[in-house]
C-alpha cells in the first residue's frame, strides 16, 4: 500500500464523516421547522374548524395580526370594539413594528393605535379616542378602511360589487362616498335587502374576514 492509499482512505473518512454531519444537520432543520410550525399554529378553544370564519381568523392569528383572550378564547360572535378594529387595520397595513416602542402602561392598550390613526387623519370626523372600548359602527369602519386604502393606493375595483345601498344617501360628511369606495373594492359588503347598515356593528369573526380581504388587496 502506498502512502497515497493512506491519504485516499483518510480523505474518504472525511467525506463519510461530512455526509453524516450533513444528514444530522438536515434532520435538525426539519425538526426545528416542525417545532416552529407547531408553535405558530394558533387555535382558540371556542372556534371550531367548521366555523365559517375559521380559516380567516387562524391565518390572521398566525400572522400576529389578530389576537384572542388570555383564557384561550376568541369570542367570534362578540362585537368588535373601536380599539380592536384600529389595532387590526393598522397592524395589517403598517405592521407591528410601528407600535412596538410606542407604548405607555398608564394608557389604554389601544391608545397607540388611536394616536397613530388620529395623527394620520384616518379617523372619521368627530371620533373620540376616549371611548376605545365602545363598539364601532360599520360607517366608521368604512371611513377608516377607505382612508387606509387610499394611502395604499388600492384601485382594483370589483365591478360586480353593489354600491347603491338604500340607507346611505343622507349620511353626513360624505359617509356615503367612503362606503361606496370600500364596497367597490370588495372590502365591506351590504346586506341582501339592499341596505348597508351604517349604524350596525360587526362581530369579531366578520371583521377578521374584512381584514383578510384587505391583506389580499395589499399583496
Amino acid at each position: 500500500m502506498s502512502k497515497y492509499d493512506n491519504i485516499f482512505m483518510f480523505k474518504g473518512g472525511i467525506v463519510r464523516m461530512n455526509k453524516k454531519i450533513i444528514l444530522l444537520f438536515l434532520t435538525l432543520i426539519v425538526l426545528t421547522f416542525a417545532s416552529a410550525t407547531s408553535t405558530l399554529a394558533v387555535e382558540f378553544s371556542d372556534l371550531s374548524k367548521d366555523h365559517w370564519a375559521y380559516e380567516n381568523i387562524t391565518t390572521l392569528a398566525n400572522k400576529g395580526v389578530i389576537n384572542g383572550y388570555p383564557d384561550g378564547t376568541y369570542l367570534p360572535e362578540n362585537s368588535v370594539t373601536r380599539g380592536e378594529f384600529l389595532k387590526l387595520i393598522l397592524t395589517a397595513s403598517v405592521g407591528n413594528k410601528a407600535f412596538e416602542s410606542n407604548s405607555n402602561s398608564s394608557e389604554h392598550w389601544a391608545m397607540k393605535y388611536a394616536s397613530y390613526a388620529e395623527e394620520n387623519d384616518l379617523l372619521m370626523m368627530g371620533t373620540s379616542t376616549d371611548n376605545l372600548d365602545d363598539g364601532i359602527s360599520r360607517l366608521e369602519m368604512a371611513v377608516i378602511l377607505a382612508r387606509v386604502s387610499l394611502v395604499k393606493g388600492f384601485d382594483e375595483y370589483d365591478t360586480s360589487a353593489r354600491t347603491d345601498f338604500s340607507d346611505i344617501a343622507d349620511l353626513p360628511n360624505g359617509g356615503d362616498v367612503y362606503i361606496k369606495y370600500v364596497a367597490s373594492l370588495g372590502l365591506l359588503n351590504g346586506y341582501p335587502d339592499g341596505t348597508f347598515g351604517p349604524n350596525k356593528t360587526m362581530t369579531r369573526a366578520e371583521v377578521a374576514t374584512v381584514i383578510s380581504r384587505f391583506l389580499q388587496k395589499d399583496k
